[in-house]
């Protein structure tokens, strides 16, 4: 079974679970999930392996506690010792995969912008290459750093109790950082001189690249559940 289909069974068979033991296994599901240099595909058969085990336990009338102990982060660390790591051929297609999507967003972004711009005043459709490759650099480091937050936030904090308030300040910081990092990529943007090479790349030439990277990343994605 593809991952694709194991983690769409897991979302289903996981509404199963009472209450106390889907809070249980979720808090181990997340932990996993969230160290990113794990097999994806052992991962996903492991937690679906644990998911009957624990459905089965249920039926008996059997509590995860009682099961799989009193300190679940014990027990999924226990878990992660018997996953490999990601082969790296599958970290370069995923990073690949991201790469190529963030490129055509970047045209796409560019040229509908152009569009409305040129509604209003004279839009110079030339495309400066230097300039260009420093902000899609500095997109996708900004976005490779903000994944690894988020997943570093998600495996600390994935046996605390959220409560509202914790909630409320985990949208706060998610919110800042979000704007600071737009601001960045506006600031560089503004700041950066025209110079280097360019070439005429008007709106829909800049949306069909866009599209045709976009389609890209699509087909590595399918690639992926392989």
């Amino acid at each position: 079974m593809d991952t694709k289909e194991l983690i769409k069974q897991n979302n289903e068979k996981r509404e199963l679970l009472h209450e106390p033991n889907k809070v249980y296994y979720e808090q181990v599901l997340m932990y996993i999930r969230s160290r990113l240099s794990l097999s994806e595909q052992k991962t996903e058969e492991i937690l679906m392996d644990l998911l009957d085990h624990m459905l089965e336990a249920q039926a008996n009338g059997k509590s995860a506690k009682v099961v799989f102990g009193e300190n679940p982060k014990a027990y999924a660390d226990d878990i992660i010792e018997q996953i490999p790591d990601e082969e790296k051929r599958d970290m370069v297609k995923f990073w690949g995969r991201i790469a190529f999507q963030l490129t055509g967003y970047y045209f796409i972004w560019r040229g509908i912008v152009m569009l409305i711009l040129a509604q209003f005043t004279p839009v110079d459709d030339r495309l400066y290459v230097i300039p260009t490759l420093i902000q899609m650099a500095l997109i996708a480091a900004l976005v490779y750093s903000g994944v690894r937050l988020i997943f570093g936030w998600i495996n600390k904090t994935a046996f605390e109790e959220v409560t509202k308030k914790g909630r409320l300040k985990e949208v706060i910081v998610a919110g800042t950082l979000g704007a600071l990092g737009f601001g960045l990529i506006a600031g560089v943007n503004w700041l950066l001189p025209t110079i280097g090479p360019a070439t005429s790349f008007p709106p829909a030439s800049s949306i069909g690249v866009g599209a045709i990277f976009l389609l890209i990343s699509w087909i590595l994605k399918r690639t992926e559940w392989k």
